[in-house]
């Protein structure tokens, strides 16, 4: 078995507890595992240094945020409901990208996340029993056939009484 003095801790230890480095002689960076983490530790509680690292992070973000938003959106799709972005995109092409339920675009927003003059994706609707999916929904349609559980008598009960306090029309 091959070894490595630690440049940390001074130790001899197996390679394997050093963390590869294909720029190194040997492969292998000159601390060991355990200094390694300890270094990054105390250099992370570094006010600069994190000051720095906030910046180089935030740039990254600001150079790939679309393309680290698909990547999440694929991702999240696949996991969740286990389907691939091009069967949701087909989905959306056959509702011509509107709503299953109130047959809107989703909604311009002006606030949170999403730039002004964005539009969000389709939110995918699935039966919690069963895990089906049922369609693609606007954001509002969405959300409230979640708050009324994908109740069809708490959906009934709620068009009866808005019929009834209906002033125009």
């Amino acid at each position: 078995m091959d070894t490595k003095e630690c440049t940390g801790c001074c130790t001899e230890k197996p390679l394997e507890e050093f963390h590869r480095a294909a720029d190194a002689k040997d492969g292998r960076r000159s601390y060991c595992k355990i200094c390694h983490c300890e270094y990054q530790k105390t250099r992370r509680q570094d006010p600069a240094v994190r000051a720095k690292d906030n910046e180089r992070s935030r740039g990254w973000h600001r150079k790939h945020a679309a393309a680290a938003s698909a990547a999440a959106h694929r991702s999240h799709i696949r996991r969740k409901y286990g389907i691939t972005i091009e069967e949701f995109e087909e989905q959306a092409a056959a509702q011509d990208n509107l709503c299953a339920a109130c047959g809107c675009l989703q909604s311009q927003r002006q606030t949170g996340r999403h730039k002004k003059g964005q539009r969000r994706r389709l939110c995918i609707d699935n039966d919690h029993a069963t895990g089906k999916i049922r369609g693609l929904l606007c954001d509002k349609c969405n959300r409230a056939l979640g708050l009324l559980d994908d109740n069809l008598d708490k959906v009934r009960r709620l068009a009866i009484y808005l019929s009834k306090h209906k002033e125009h029309e």
